[in-house]
């Protein structure tokens, strides 16, 4: 059994309140703070007349507008485009990354018989940008339901392995 406390005469545990008020009373740095040693002999005083005014505050610089791709003020209709942040992701914008054949045309069938939206490059619910492209994330958010027929048209099964039309990749014939 382990002895109390109070039995063995310990000193009691000081309180938060205690352990905050030790900290900030003393410098962490003795040394570096010890103002006896400071040369006050190299410090000029400055006195300052009721006459003279002080300088008047430097003029705010003017705010710059977010920058488009090609570094040029953007127009009105212009989006912003985190190029930095794509470059630091490695993510490829529309057209930017070559894909294989069966990719690209799996992508052409998506493009013609789904609404891919605006938003798609912005929006968390189409996945991650890391590594991506456009292209691939519009074929995952095919892949994951997310993306609409067009008007008046049906869902079509479109097979991401072959780029072909009629069938899902878990039936394609290449695979099977």
């Amino acid at each position: 059994m382990a002895p109390s406390r109070k039995r063995l005469r310990l000193p009691a545990k000081p309180s938060q309140q205690q352990t905050l008020q030790r900290a900030f009373a003393r410098p962490r740095h003795a040394k570096e703070l010890d103002l006896e040693k400071v040369d006050v002999s190299a410090v000029e005083k400055v006195n300052v007349s009721a006459a003279q005014k002080p300088a008047a505050p430097a003029p705010a610089p003017e705010s710059k507008p977010l920058s488009s791709v090609d570094g040029n003020k953007p127009s009105e209709n212009e989006e912003y485009v985190p190029v930095h942040l794509y470059n630091h992701l490695e993510y490829s914008r529309r057209g930017e990354k070559n894909l294989p054949e069966n990719e690209a045309r799996a992508f052409s069938l998506v493009e013609d018989h789904y609404n891919i939206p605006k938003n798609i490059e912005k929006d968390a619910r189409f996945g991650p940008l890391s590594g991506l492209s456009f292209e691939e994330r519009a074929l995952a958010a095919y892949a994951q339901g997310a993306l609409d027929p067009k008007d008046g048209a049906n869902a079509v099964k479109i097979c991401l392995e072959c780029g072909t039309l009629g069938h899902l990749r878990r039936r394609c014939p290449t695979l099977i």
